[in-house]
């Protein structure tokens, strides 16, 4: 699915919008909404939160496992 998109995140690539890359980011797009599921938090059990920080930028994600 993200296939045209990782060959063109390379720096030593240039960046070139096409209908293939604009499909892909299209077909992501689609897949996260069909397949995220929003909850309201139990605050009873824990919750995991996952931290990345770079010279890019700071990333974040608060995980809570539903069984």
């Amino acid at each position: 699915m993200y296939a045209p998109l990782s060959r063109i995140v390379s720096k030593d690539v240039p960046f070139k919008r096409s209908k293939e890359n604009s499909k892909a980011v299209e077909d992501i797009f689609n897949y996260i909404k069909t397949k995220s599921r929003l909850y309201y938090p139990n605050s009873i059990k824990l919750f995991d939160i996952y931290i990345d920080a770079n010279n890019f930028g700071i990333r974040a994600v608060l995980v809570k496992i539903i069984s």
